[in-house]
């Protein structure tokens, strides 16, 4: 009973407080980055964690893909590894041609060697980065290699499908968010369906009470989240999803 006489006694000053809070949770929205690295949520122990350290720390080339070039001739595969070469934050692209004159039948190479790039009417080129797997510049790397390769390359490995990763949750986000309003206004049409059935005990100003404390409780959780250097990519959704099953 003391509480609620205090809430309701101070109730200016803790509405005040309130949007008070908001500007920091909604820079807390704005400036903090999503991490997609799933390196970043194992285990120091793991061997790939444990390769993806050396490499950086004593080659200095963190991140790492693949390119394979389908139906291409070799010249062709030359000038497009010449070009993924003047992207910023490529370190090394190794392909035959770091090897030996394009000139040179490829059939003298060992079997295990040339059966390591090749398949077919494919072949493969390694791409090292000197930035680590997940970071901005190397996404935006692997979106301007894509670019430059063409209908006819395919870029994987951890850097390719982080920026997929990425791609994807941004693209899904706003259709679960479109989800949970689409939901929030069903529920209002609901309750006004039982108002006018005379069976609502709640009127149109708690309604509306209602949706705006939604909504700043929905920015206060995202900035609380988001308030570290990072959070986990599958906390993207965490929020459209508690809004779906608060709305429903």
């Amino acid at each position: 009973m003391k509480f609620g006489k205090a809430v309701v006694k101070y109730r200016i000053p803790i509405f005040v407080l309130a949007l008070l809070l908001l500007i920091p949770s909604v820079f807390g929205m704005v400036s903090t980055r999503i991490n997609y690295d799933m390196l970043t949520y194992l285990p120091d122990s793991m061997d790939t964690v444990i390769g993806q350290n050396e490499l950086m720390n004593e080659f200095g080339k963190g991140a790492f893909s693949f390119v394979i070039f389908e139906d291409m001739p070799d010249k062709d595969v030359e000038a497009v590894c010449d070009k993924i070469k003047q992207v910023d934050h490529v370190d090394t692209v190794l392909w035959y041609s770091s090897l030996a004159d394009i000139s040179v039948p490829k059939e003298i190479l060992p079997d295990e060697v040339y059966d390591a790039f090749n398949a077919g009417n494919a072949t493969m080129a390694a791409v090292f980065f000197d930035t680590a797997t997940s970071a901005d510049v190397t996404m935006d790397a692997i979106r301007e290699i894509r670019s430059i390769a063409g209908k006819q390359c395919f870029v994987t490995g951890m850097s390719a499908l982080v920026t997929d990763l990425k791609d994807l949750c941004e693209k899904e986000e706003p259709i679960y968010v479109g989800i949970a309003v689409l939901l929030a206004c069903a529920a209002m049409v609901i309750l006004l369906a039982f108002r006018i059935l005379g069976v609502d005990r709640y009127d149109d100003t708690d309604k509306l009470r209602y949706q705006l404390l939604l909504r700043r409780d929905i920015v206060y959780n995202k900035g609380a989240v988001r308030s570290a250097a990072a959070c986990r990519y599958d906390g993207l959704f965490d929020i459209p999803l508690a809004q779906l099953q608060r709305a429903a």
